[in-house]
């Protein structure tokens, strides 16, 4: 380990930290504010100790921006680190939602609620289009994608299965019909 390294922080000023970056940062780019902070401005962690870790977080199953935060807590704390990490960084988002959620319902009747609401809908509707339209050419390799989809499709949409059923039954099917060597 570095001798150049600050000593760990407390654990007051760890999750005080930890609540700032949950609450001000928004959508993707996690990773760079946590290795900004624990590695470039505070010193608590090496770059090699911040990569080992977000590699064990990418294994790890979950979101990998919760994970970090705990497989730090972990090395900093223990296990009570680990925990309060967790609770830390999800608490501001989940509050968040919560007050959000809250305020539509109690405010869904108004007309005003419902045109932003769908207004909402339509444009995630669009990023999701745009999310497939731009991940098609990489799927065009295997041989019965485009049987998979249709199948998906005909089983949520016109079909309304539930979508855990959909994954459980054509999640294997589409493992199965691309295996190695499959014909």
């Amino acid at each position: 380990m570095r001798s150049d390294l600050s000593p760990p922080p407390s654990l007051r000023q760890f999750l005080g930290l930890l609540l700032l970056i949950a609450a001000t940062a928004f959508g993707g780019g996690m990773g760079a504010h946590y290795y900004h902070h624990f590695v470039e401005r505070r010193q608590w962690l090496t770059r090699e100790q911040f990569l080992q870790d977000m590699t064990l977080a990418q294994l790890l199953p979950g979101p990998n921006m919760v994970n970090i935060v705990a497989i730090i807590g972990q090395r900093f704390y223990g296990p009570l680190g680990a925990a309060l990490a967790t609770l830390a960084v999800l608490l501001p988002g989940t509050l968040l939602l919560v007050l959000l959620a809250s305020a539509l319902l109690a405010a869904r009747d108004l007309p005003l609620v419902q045109h932003v609401l769908s207004a909402i809908a339509a444009g995630a509707v669009g990023l999701l289009v745009a999310t497939a339209i731009r991940l098609a050419p990489g799927a065009r390799g295997a041989r019965y994608n485009v049987v998979v989809v249709l199948i998906v499709f005909a089983l949520l949409v016109l079909l309304r299965w539930p979508l855990v059923l959909v994954v459980l039954l054509v999640g294997p099917l589409s493992v199965w019909l691309n295996r190695p060597g499959a014909a």
